[in-house]
């Protein structure tokens, strides 16, 4: 689909594949919320002893997530545990002793079903959590991302940056 496309992206337009792209989209947006706030030194009066520590705690729980939905979006597009193991500097036994639970390819033509495993601990950037449908989700990420656009960038900015990408 064209990012200028007005046909609306929905749940049976995706993958499984595009259900875990979404999941990791929402889990980037979210370690991006939770490390930016780290940056600033002007409130670090305000911080109880391990405050910091805390912070950034709370941000390697949601890299892991993002690794999960990576994980299982690698899976789902055909990648080897050879090609996983590749990509984190591992062998391939140990990749899969490892990583293996992030194996959802069982769930790969039911969206909404995968879509429940990811929400159950999504780590939803936008107050209230995360939406129960998959398509929606993505939306309101092509929101956020289109906030967060770097204006040095002078690509041109794409209306849709996390749903034109999806349900081809």
């Amino acid at each position: 689909m064209h990012p200028d496309d007005d046909r609306r992206l929905t749940t049976a337009d995706l993958s499984g594949a595009d259900v875990a792209r979404i999941a990791s989209s929402n889990a980037a947006a979210a370690v991006a919320e939770r490390i930016i706030p780290i940056v600033a030194t002007t409130d670090d009066e305000k911080l109880p002893p391990g405050g910091l520590l805390c912070q950034v705690n709370q941000a390697r729980r949601v890299l892991n997530e993002l690794m999960t939905c990576a994980l299982t979006y690698e899976r789902l597009n055909g990648a080897t545990w050879e090609d996983i193991a590749k990509a984190l500097g591992t062998d391939p036994a140990d990749a899969v002793l490892n990583y293996k639970y992030f194996d959802w390819g069982h769930l790969a033509d039911d969206p909404r079903a995968l879509w429940h495993e990811f929400n159950k601990s999504s780590p939803a950037p936008a107050p209230g959590g995360c939406p129960h449908d998959p398509a929606e989700a993505a939306r309101k990420l092509d929101d956020w991302a289109v906030r967060h656009h770097d204006p040095r960038e002078k690509a041109r900015r794409a209306t849709r940056p996390v749903t034109a990408g999806l349900g081809k």
